[in-house]
């Protein structure tokens, strides 16, 4: 179920969920790499894919598969793994990301974010 599935059946944690989807996308346009880990980890129980959440990981997941790495979040702005592999001040995650899926590099979410977008504004870039 989705946030707007859950308003109804458990409306405080729909409320909180949609306050961190209020907060995702701009700390990501912000380059913010420690509130949108926050938000991310927090809305676990919201659907969020594992490759959304190993984006965030310092080394890279086994289970990393082409195809889930454009997948969009149903809340957060439409965000990918490979727009919060950007946001990782580790470089690797994103390196193995572009290797299984090199055009995810100019990926869109809905409000027309790339991943490049958020490379250049990461706040906490080792490159």
């Amino acid at each position: 179920p989705n946030c707007k599935a859950m308003m109804s059946a458990r409306r405080g944690a729909a409320s909180f969920c949609f306050s961190l989807d209020a907060v995702i996308e701009p700390s990501v346009w912000a380059g913010n790499f420690q509130v949108a880990k926050m938000c991310l980890e927090r809305m676990k129980s919201f659907d969020v894919s594992a490759s959304h959440l190993a984006a965030f990981d310092s080394e890279v997941s086994p289970t990393l598969r082409a195809g889930s790495i454009t997948s969009k979040m149903r809340i957060g702005g439409g965000l990918s793994p490979i727009h919060m592999a950007a946001l990782n001040p580790s470089p690797k995650v994103l390196e193995a990301m572009l290797k299984l899926e090199p055009h995810a590099l100019t990926h869109q979410a809905p409000s027309g974010l790339q991943p490049v977008h958020v490379a250049a504004a990461n706040q906490s870039s080792e490159a």
